[in-house]
C-alpha cells in the first residue's frame, strides 16, 4: 500500500508484553477516513473508528481496550452517587471490568486530526448517542453526522518519527455540552497521560500504561487513509537544553532535560543528549543514554552528603548503558548499589571523589573512559572501584575494566592533611588512593560476598598524591578483607589484572600494584603489567582504599 509522503523515518515498535486478557492488539484503535494535507506540515480529517471483528483486524473483537496503568487507580465521579467519587483499582491493564476484554462501542468514536500553532494534534472524541446499527456517520438516519462532544484521549503528533502522545485533558468540545463535573476528571487523576472525560453524567480519568502511541498510516486510495494507534513508548528519544515547546516533537520525542526524556522510554531505548549542560539522574529503566559532543553532567541525584552524576540501585536499570558524557563538579560520576550489566564506555570525569563505583554488581563493562584530577572527601579518591559488602550472597563478578586512564594529582583538601599532623603517616594513620580498585569490605563486621572472574586489563594509571604522608597513590589495588578473617574467607579470587601500565604512578609511598593481604596474589592471576615490580606484592600493608561506604540516602 502507498505510504503518505509526510514519512520521514521508520519508528521500531516497543514491544510490550502481553498482560493476561489484556494485548496490544486488543488495545490498539484502528481508523479510517480521508485527510486533507493543510501545506504546513500538518493534516486534517476526521477518520472513523473501525469494527475490528467485521474488518478481521487487530484482535478480532468488536471495540478496543484502554491500556490503563496496571495497579493504579481509575476514579470515576457522578453527583447522583454517593460518595461522588469513588476508585476501582487496575488490574489486567483495563479499567472496564464490565467490558472483558474489549470497549464495544468503537461506533461512538472518530480521530480527529488537526493543526495549532504549528503543531500537529490530534483527538479521539466521542459522539454519546450512537449506536451499532446507526454509527455517528450514519448520516441517513442521522440527517448528518451525530456531533462529538467528548474528547477522552488527545496530544501532540510527529509525523516524522510516527509517534504521538496524550498530553491534553479531556473535556467537552466548544459548545456541545455541559459537564455534570466540570474539570472533575483533571483533578482525579486525568489530565496528560490518561484517559479522562468530564461527561453530561459524570466524569471519569483513567490513567494509561503507555501514555504514548505507534501511528501507523495506510493509504487505502481515493484519498483515503488507514490509521492506527498502538500504545507504545518511544524507542529514541533526544534531549538538548535549547529545545523548546516550539521544538517539533516536543514533550514526545524532544525534551530539555535527562529527567523527562528517562520517564518517556522504555526498557531497551535510547536517549541521545545533545551538547548543554544537564543534570544527571537516578537511573530506573535499561536504557542506552549517549552523548553526542560537549555534553556536560554537572549535578544529579544526591546521595549521602554527594552529588551523583548518575545514580542506580536495587537492580534498577540492569542492562543500562552510558557513553560520550563528560562529568565535572560532580562528587561520585557514577554510583551503584546492586545493579548488574552495565557498560560506562567514553566517558570523562574530572574532579570525582570516585569516579565509577559499582557494588555488588555483576557483568560490567567499564572501558575507554577517562578520569582526571581525583579528590578526597574524607574517603574516595578513588577512579574505578568494584566491591562487595553488606549482603550475604552478593557478588561482584565477571566485570571487565579495560582501555582506561585515570591521570593526575589526586587533591587530599588542605582541613582533612591538616587532621593528620598530629597522627603517624600512612599506613597507621589515613589511607591510600587508588586509581582502580577490588575490595571486599568486612569493615562493618557484616559478610562481604565473591569478587571472581573480573578482567582488569590494558589500563593505564599515571596517579600521585599531594599528600602522601598520610595519602599515598595506588594504581591498581587488591584487598580482600575476607583473609583477615579466621579461618580465611577467599573473597578475591580468580580473577586477571594483565596488560597495564602503572608506570606513571609516583610519589612517596606509592605503589604500582598494591595487594592486601600478600596472599592475595596466590588467588588471581597478576601479569605482564608494565611498571609492576614482581617482588612487591605489597607485604607489610594491612591497610586499604578507603572509600565511600554504601549506606546510602534516607529511604
Amino acid at each position: 500500500m502507498k505510504k503518505l509522503m509526510m514519512i520521514c523515518m521508520v519508528v521500531v515498535l516497543y514491544i510490550v508484553p502481553v498482560v493476561n486478557a489484556n494485548t496490544i492488539e486488543s488495545s490498539s484503535m484502528h481508523f479510517q477516513g480521508a485527510l486533507t494535507d493543510n501545506g504546513d506540515g500538518a493534516h486534517s480529517g476526521v477518520l472513523r473508528m473501525l469494527d475490528e471483528a467485521a474488518e478481521g483486524i487487530g484482535d478480532g473483537v468488536s471495540g478496543y481496550d484502554i491500556y490503563a496503568k496496571e495497579g493504579d487507580a481509575a476514579w470515576f465521579g457522578d453527583v447522583q452517587s454517593d460518595p461522588v467519587w469513588s476508585s476501582v483499582t487496575i488490574a489486567d491493564h483495563d479499567a472496564w471490568s464490565d467490558w472483558n476484554p474489549d470497549t464495544p462501542d468503537w461506533y461512538q468514536y472518530s480521530l480527529s486530526f488537526y493543526a495549532e500553532d504549528g503543531q500537529q494534534k490530534w483527538a479521539v472524541r466521542n459522539h454519546p448517542g450512537a449506536t451499532e446499527d446507526h454509527p455517528w456517520y450514519d448520516t441517513d438516519f442521522w440527517g448528518t453526522e451525530k456531533p462529538a462532544m467528548g474528547v477522552p484521549m488527545s496530544g501532540l503528533m510527529s509525523w516524522c518519527l510516527l509517534y504521538a502522545t496524550e498530553t491534553g485533558t479531556g473535556a467537552y468540545l466548544p459548545g456541545t455540552g455541559i459537564p455534570e463535573i466540570a474539570g472533575g476528571a483533571a483533578e482525579h487523576g486525568g489530565g496528560p497521560g490518561a484517559w479522562d472525560m468530564d461527561w453530561s453524567w459524570g466524569s471519569e480519568a483513567v490513567p494509561l500504561e503507555l501514555p504514548g502511541f505507534l501511528v501507523e498510516i495506510e493509504g487505502m486510495g481515493g484519498g483515503e487513509f488507514k490509521v492506527t494507534l498502538t500504545p507504545a513508548l518511544p524507542s529514541e528519544v533526544w534531549v538538548d537544553d535549547d529545545f523548546d515547546s516550539s521544538t517539533q516533537g516536543w514533550g514526545i520525542t524532544h525534551f530539555d532535560n535527562i529527567q523527562d526524556a528517562l520517564d518517556s522510554v522504555g526498557d531497551g531505548d535510547t536517549i541521545i543528549v545533545k551538547p548543554g549542560e544537564y543534570s544527571g539522574v537516578t537511573v530506573t529503566k535499561a536504557v542506552e543514554i549517549r552523548g553526542e559532543g560537549g555534553v556536560v553532567i554537572n549535578d544529579g541525584p544526591a546521595y549521602s552528603r554527594f552529588i551523583t552524576g548518575f545514580y542506580f540501585r536495587d537492580g534498577a536499570g540492569n542492562g543500562t548503558t552510558i557513553s560520550h558524557l563528560s562529568f565535572e563538579t560532580v562528587d561520585l560520576a557514577i554510583y551503584s548499589r546492586d545493579t548488574d550489566d552495565v557498560t560506562i564506555e567514553y566517558c570523562t570525569m574530572s574532579s570525582p571523589v570516585q569516579g565509577i563505583t559499582n557494588w555488588n554488581g555483576d557483568g560490567w563493562n567499564i572501558n575507554h573512559n577517562v578520569i582526571s584530577g581525583l579528590r578526597t572527601s574524607n574517603g574516595g579518591g578513588l577512579g574505578i572501584f568494584i566491591g562487595t559488602r553488606d549482603e550475604e550472597g552478593r557478588t561482584a563478578n565477571n566485570n571487565l575494566i579495560s582501555h582506561n586512564k585515570v591521570t593526575g594529582e589526586v587533591v587530599v583538601p588542605q582541613e582533612e592533611i591538616d587532621a593528620y599532623d598530629d597522627l603517624p603517616p600512612y599506613p597507621e594513620a589515613g589511607y591510600s588512593v587508588a586509581g582502580i580498585c577490588l575490595m571486599s569490605d568486612r569493615r562493618s563486621g557484616r559478610p562481604a560476598g565473591p569478587i571472581t572472574e573480573n578482567r582488569i586489563l590494558k589500563n593505564k594509571v599515571a596517579i600521585s598524591s599531594n599528600n602522601p604522608r598520610n595519602h599515598p597513590a595506588e594504581g591498581i589495588a587488591l584487598s580482600d578483607l575476607g583473609l583477615d578473617e579466621d579461618p580465611p574467607v577467599p573473597d578475591i579470587a580468580d580473577n586477571k589484572v594483565a596488560f597495564n601500565d602503572v608506570r606513571g604512578v609516583t610519589g612517596e609511598s606509592s605503589v604500582p600494584i598494591a595487594l592486601s593481604p600478600a596472599e592475595v596474589a596466590e588467588n588471581n592471576e597478576i601479569e605482564r603489567n608494565l611498571g609492576y615490580d614482581i617482588p612487591n606484592y605489597g607485604e607489610g600493608f594491612e591497610v586499604y582504599p578507603s572509600l565511600l561506604a554504601p549506606f546510602g540516602p534516607p529511604e
